[in-house]
């Protein structure tokens, strides 16, 4: 994808991981979505080369044994990158993507 970005629907997410596979990036879970990593509010980052699979939905950051973050496509909710620097992936709690994903079923099932 052409830099800078921000990407916050599925299916260009889909496609900024298929593009990021191998590369440098920080994946990121950050506990206020509005302010994201620019405050000391709790968060976990971890900056490694993405591995994993657009097929599986399976993807992580390794650095060693005890410092990774792995997380499913379906988790992402955002992903950013700027000119020149690596990509940050926004990832968030499987149980709080689902509940955004039946939210938004239902508005808009009751938009038609």
């Amino acid at each position: 994808m052409e830099t800078p970005y921000r990407v916050t629907n599925f299916n260009d997410i889909e496609a900024a991981l298929a593009d990021l596979i191998g590369k440098l990036v920080c994946v990121s879970w950050v506990s206020d979505h509005e302010l994201l990593r620019n405050n000391f509010e709790p968060q976990v980052s971890v900056q490694a080369k993405l591995e994993g699979s657009i097929e599986t939905g399976k993807f992580r950051a390794l650095i060693d044994d005890n410092t990774y973050a792995y997380f499913y496509t379906d988790t992402v909710w955002s992903i950013v990158q700027d000119t020149d620097k690596r990509a940050v992936i926004f990832i968030e709690m499987k149980a709080v993507a689902l509940l955004k994903q039946m939210i938004q079923t239902e508005l808009e099932l009751n938009r038609k």
